[in-house]
């Protein structure tokens, strides 16, 4: 599992519940919890359209059972060409609980990450609305959120989208959206050491590079063009032999993705030679966790294996 930080705002994470652990240390446990490591929050996924020019001088408001901490965004510096930061966030709830962060996707729309103490086992009503500087209501979505348990501890998470319906009462189940394009490539020497990933859904693109040191191999954070224009991940298993297995995966908004889209993968060793080129459309697997009234959107997820 491999979560990306950029800059002070958590981006991305494959478990999202796991994006904000961190936070999770200095906050009471839930009642439901049969373990010390659960923590009572309920994470939202939010998307916006505009922009930066629809987030800038907006207010984000942040509810549970009517009580709210609102704030305006604080930009960060670029990391790796993705824009983002944080909300200021700031009311009745705990501020240490209670928090939002935000980056500007390739796609257009602004992503807000964000996660709300529960208090309940389960039913607390949420409200969540955004409103931009010239007063203009983009999203305004309440929801009574249903938790379910997975190994003993309360667990919600929910996708929003400003055509979410309201007034609804749903589970909140989630699941990735997005494709794993796997290729198998036999290394000259039988390290993944300075291999290189390139991952692109039609032109846009990220690459990664492998580096090894004292028996530990990861990706190098430092590479140029590392971290591009896709929400994107990589992993590497020995197969036998010199051979290797390189799946890489993309997560991305459910609601940009149609089938017949376009993914090609590109392995290199470290000289630049060419291991192994996939190039291929896909069909994906659709699924509606909450159900069709609930979520707008199904989850999409599409395989392509050697």
């Amino acid at each position: 599992m491999i979560c990306l930080l950029r800059g002070d705002a958590v981006i991305r994470c494959r478990a999202r519940v796991l994006a904000l652990a961190v936070l999770l240390l200095a906050i009471p446990f839930a009642a439901g919890c049969a373990s010390p490591a659960c923590g009572q929050l309920a994470f939202f996924e939010i998307y916006l359209d505009g922009g930066r020019s629809a987030l800038d001088g907006g207010v984000l408001t942040l509810c549970v059972n009517g009580a709210c901490n609102a704030g305006k965004p604080v930009w960060t510096p670029p990391s790796n060409r993705w824009e983002g930061g944080q909300f200021a966030l700031t009311g009745e709830l705990s501020t240490t609980a209670t928090f939002a962060s935000f980056f500007l996707r390739p796609d257009g729309r602004a992503e807000i990450n964000a996660n709300v103490p529960l208090q309940q086992e389960s039913g607390d009503l949420f409200d969540i609305r955004f409103v931009d500087a010239q007063g203009a209501v983009a999203l305004d979505f309440s929801r009574n959120v249903l938790y379910h348990t997975e190994r003993g501890c309360l667990v919600g998470a929910t996708r929003v989208w400003p055509s979410s319906p309201s007034g609804l009462t749903c589970s909140a189940r989630t699941c990735e959206s997005g494709a794993t394009v796997t290729a198998d490539v036999m290394l000259p020497d039988g390290s993944p050491d300075g291999a290189g990933v390139e991952i692109c859904r039609y032109d846009v693109c990220d690459s990664f590079t492998k580096v090894c040191r004292d028996e530990f191999c990861g990706p190098n954070w430092s590479a140029p063009g590392f971290m591009g224009g896709l929400d994107a991940s990589m992993e590497d298993y020995p197969l036998d032999g010199n051979r290797w297995r390189f799946p890489a995966i993309v997560d991305d908004d459910p609601a940009v993705l149609s089938d017949g889209d376009r993914y090609r993968l590109t392995i290199t060793d470290r000289n630049g030679n060419i291991l192994a080129s996939v190039d291929e459309t896909v069909v994906y697997q659709q699924s509606y966790p909450n159900g069709t009234e609930c979520d707008p959107y199904p989850c999409r997820w599409a395989s392509i294996t050697p």
